[in-house]
């Protein structure tokens, strides 16, 4: 009998790559407060694409050194002279100090700054495949105050042992999806612990589960999830 030919992957442009990436690390985490972990990466983005513009434009409007460009683009003196550009002589090497913070300086961290600061971590080792560090970030993130953020801790550190394909991945699922289904029992209001166990459920392909479990939730949150099922469902990326 012959043998089926493998469905051709669907390729996807770096945008959307990038956008399922980061809906991904966000997990049921508000959008409004996803952006407290990547605030800083898009100033550092920012500051790195005003200072590459301005140096191209230096390099193209006075070359390398600039020195005979820049004299010649400045008005001469009444005599046609320009001596106010004088060459300074280069200046012996000397040992500079390094600059050392005062070690004696306390700086006091908030609860919710430590979080954002784990946060910020665990995605960005996520982006990085380096899940050990994932894993080490996410247990400190477990003992968060916020259950929001406790539970980011719980799922990543479980999603890192399934990308690091370790034999324990199975145990480590069983044991997060009933903590969340503990979860849900306590507090049957508690859509965020809905919402991580049906990642769950999708992570190791149990999709009829999470479609169950999707009937708990409000239409504005079912529908998107059941349609990131019915793409993992045909071969699509599942998150």
């Amino acid at each position: 009998m012959a043998r089926a030919a493998n469905k051709p992957k669907k390729e996807i442009s770096m945008e959307e790559a990038l956008w399922k990436s980061a809906d991904k690390l966000r997990g049921s985490v508000e959008p409004a407060e996803y952006k407290h972990v990547v605030l800083s990466l898009f100033f550092l983005k920012f500051a790195s694409d005003k200072f590459e513009t301005q140096r191209k434009a230096i390099a193209e409007k006075y070359g390398d050194y600039g020195l005979e460009e820049l004299a010649e683009s400045i008005e001469p003196d009444e005599n046609g002279a320009r001596e106010y550009l004088t060459n300074v002589e280069d200046e012996a090497d000397t040992e500079k100090t390094a600059y050392k913070l005062d070690e004696t300086e306390e700086i006091e961290l908030t609860p919710e700054n430590i979080d954002q600061i784990n946060r910020l971590y665990i995605g960005a080792y996520t982006l990085k495949k380096e899940f050990n560090k994932v894993i080490d970030y996410a247990r400190k993130l477990q003992s968060s105050e916020s259950v929001q953020n406790s539970y980011i801790g719980i799922y990543s550190e479980t999603n890192a042992y399934k990308e690091l394909g370790s034999p324990e991945t199975k145990q480590k699922y069983e044991e997060t999806i009933k903590y969340f289904r503990n979860s849900m029992i306590k507090d049957p209001s508690d859509m965020a612990a809905v919402t991580f166990r049906i990642q769950c459920y999708m992570d190791i392909g149990q999709y009829d589960e999470a479609e169950q479990l999707c009937n708990l939730l409000a239409n504005e949150l079912r529908k998107p999830l059941l349609e990131k099922i019915e793409e993992a469902k045909s071969g699509g990326e599942s998150h």
